[in-house]
């Protein structure tokens, strides 16, 4: 999400002159931002993008994802792909987590 697309959602709303499917749509955008920065669901594999820093609840830091293999469901974190895990769920937080 970014903030231009909040700030269209926003004003959509606040302007009260749009259509009801752009009024819908924006009300879902208010929603998913509401939901990003508030709520802290572990992240699931199909969300993980190479370049994403990512808490590990495992370390208790961030790391930052090098490479996915979509088929294997595994990751890396170093630059030249030489330690893959295995995805775990539960495991990859977009924000620091306590267990």
């Amino acid at each position: 999400m970014t903030k231009d697309e909040c700030q269209e959602a926003y004003q959509t709303l606040m302007c009260g002159c749009s259509s009801q499917e752009a009024y819908e749509k924006s009300c879902n955008t208010i929603e998913q931002l509401i939901e990003e920065h508030f709520d802290n669901p572990p992240l699931s594999f199909e969300e993980l993008k190479p370049g994403m820093w990512v808490w590990d609840i495992q370390i208790r830091g961030y790391k930052k994802i090098c490479y996915l293999d979509g088929e294997m469901k595994k990751l890396n974190f170093a630059l030249w792909g030489i330690d893959w895990i295995e995805f775990e769920p539960n495991r990859f937080y977009r924000k620091p987590k306590e267990d």
